[in-house]
């Protein structure tokens, strides 16, 4: 059976923003849309996941290839693939999280996106790149009139999601893929107030989220 990924038809551009940066950006960052794109995608999970996953683990799951799910792929100027992520449509389309915790107890996550399977091994750019994937995933989110971001993140990465304003949900679970059983706890971020908040609070990437248009980011390719 020939593998299904995520057509450019459901993506609507949102209007984007008032200035344009080229340099800040060490990648182009597109959705997966064939075969050889997501080999590069498989290719990328196997270098970041492999001290959580284990040697030899499989990358690839069910939720790849469903029509409510979104896969991201970076590549640095020579094409080569530097960094990934996943975003699955909650409640069009199940999510990964639902399958190991209950989500029904926080109502903010009941529609929203998932974000998983995000990776970026290391290299020169790979804070930037982290950032550009998490952005991509914003403009499409609302794009797809999404309210909400959510993800579950071990304790190690906590922080890097309280830095973009995500919040706990007081859920947590033992994923049980990975090798060293930590608990993860669900976070979520409510894109209806996201904007606010940034400006509110002053934060340092408000500019890079909300105001600059990064060509390299391609949610229509």
């Amino acid at each position: 059976m020939s593998t299904q990924f995520v057509t450019t038809a459901r993506v609507k551009e949102p209007n984007a923003s008032v200035s344009s940066n080229w340099g800040d950006l060490p990648c182009t960052v597109r959705i997966v849309r064939s075969e050889s794109d997501y080999e590069k995608v498989l290719e990328v999970r196997r270098r970041g996941f492999a001290k959580f996953l284990g040697p030899g683990a499989d990358v690839r799951d069910k939720y790849d290839l469903l029509p409510t799910s979104f896969i991201f792929l970076a590549e640095d100027q020579s094409g080569n693939p530097v960094g990934t992520g996943r975003l699955l449509r909650r409640p069009h389309g199940p999510v990964e999280t639902a399958h190991y915790a209950d989500l029904s107890t926080h109502s903010g996550i009941s529609e929203c996106m998932e974000g998983t399977k995000f990776t970026i091994p290391p290299f020169p750019g790979s804070a930037m790149t982290k950032l550009a994937i998490w952005k991509a995933g914003y403009l499409l989110a609302l794009a797809l009139n999404s309210p909400a971001l959510m993800v579950a993140a071990r304790r190690s990465a906590r922080r890097d999601y309280e830095a973009l304003l995500f919040e706990d949900t007081g859920i947590t679970f033992i994923h049980p893929l990975d090798a060293q059983k930590r608990s993860h706890s669900v976070m979520w971020l409510d894109l209806r107030e996201a904007r606010n908040r940034y400006k509110t609070r002053q934060h340092p990437l408000y500019d890079f989220f909300f105001e600059q248009k990064h060509p390299q980011i391609r949610l229509l390719d």
